[in-house]
């Protein structure tokens, strides 16, 4: 009988009493771990909100990572596109506003036509190579339409650049004095994109030959350093000023700062043309960059506020440009010459 008790036992049943222990055990941790990150996110999202509430309070609006370009919506505010009114005046700062100026050149022209009253300053364009004229040197990109004369002149061009920032890139015992403020920066930046290409912290042991190929090749790619920049741009905006010349049109006007970093600056004061909407609106976008990083990857911020008696205290907006103004009326309006 008792054999027959044991040999009927059905050996595959669950072992119950294991299972609900462990179905305990497993609630109890499930719980703890619901209760300890419930805690953690807490603290995170209130320290966020925190954060949050202060950068409301100061009047920011939003603010984007690696991404120091315009959106479309910007960029119909700024050029008066679709429902938008041309504003009334476009205040710009850049070290030199080369990028910004290539991709809006027709846009810059069309609100200017528009009556838009525009204000740009950009580094003063001192330095080794502020000899050099439009046509000196040019991208890669655009070689098609050069002849073989033009890009041997650019690429020779690019070769002396090299020569000229390899020593200072390197950290070699230099006279650093004979550097302008504009080839101080740009070396930062050609420093900071040749760590990046190689793929270290420091270029220690990276060969001088690898180091320079790198190196003109980021100037061929980007047009030349922040001077030769500022020259090309320089002419654009004369040559948008000369189409205007004509019309009874305030013409674009340049001022130039000499000694110091400048964050990128676009500030727009905007009257709507919506007469429910009578307020005077003001709109900016400003980059925070370190200078060994593009203004087109780095933190860009907007802020927007219409014009009230109960938002001229502290507010970032009114910050920037309070800073602009001084700065403007403080600059020279020659590349040359101080003021």
């Amino acid at each position: 009988m008792m054999n027959s008790i044991i040999f009927s036992w059905d050996w595959t049943a669950p072992d119950w009493p294991e299972i609900i222990v462990s179905a305990v055990i497993s609630l109890i941790s499930a719980v703890l771990i619901a209760l300890i990150t419930s805690v953690v996110l807490n603290r995170i999202l209130a320290n966020d909100r925190a954060v949050g509430k202060s950068l409301r309070e100061y009047g920011i609006n939003a603010i984007h990572i690696n991404n120091g370009k315009l959106s479309s919506k910007a960029r119909h505010i700024l050029f008066g596109e679709y429902d938008h009114p041309a504003p009334k005046e476009v205040d710009l700062c850049f070290i030199s506003g080369f990028g910004f100026f290539h991709d809006y050149k027709e846009k810059i022209q069309s609100i200017v036509e528009r009556g838009t009253v525009v204000k740009v300053l950009l580094g003063k364009p001192e330095g080794k190579f502020s000899y050099l004229k439009e046509g000196d040197i040019f991208s890669k990109k655009e070689e098609c339409l050069h002849t073989e004369e033009e890009k041997e002149k650019s690429e020779d061009t690019a070769l002396k650049m090299t020569d000229y920032y390899y020593p200072l890139i390197r950290k070699d015992k230099i006279d650093k004095s004979r550097y302008s403020f504009l080839e101080i920066n740009y070396a930062m930046l050609l420093y900071g994109k040749l760590k990046v290409i190689f793929n270290k912290e420091t270029l220690d042991g990276i060969s001088e030959e690898s180091i320079r190929r790198e190196i003109k090749g980021i100037i061929l790619e980007k047009s030349g350093d922040h001077i030769y920049q500022i020259i090309t741009v320089i002419n654009l905006i004369n040559s948008i000023n000369e189409e205007l010349k004509d019309k009874d049109i305030q013409p674009i006007e340049v001022h130039y700062y000499k000694n110091e970093y400048r964050m990128p600056i676009t500030l727009a004061t905007v009257n709507p043309s919506d007469k429910k909407n009578k307020g005077t609106c003001s709109y900016l976008w400003t980059n925070f960059n370190s200078p060994v990083v593009e203004t087109t990857e780095s933190i860009n911020v907007f802020c927007s506020k219409k014009e009230s008696a109960n938002n001229r205290g502290k507010l970032y907006i009114n910050d920037i440009k309070e800073y602009f103004d001084y700065l403007y009326d403080k600059s020279g309006m020659s590349p040359t010459e101080d003021k």
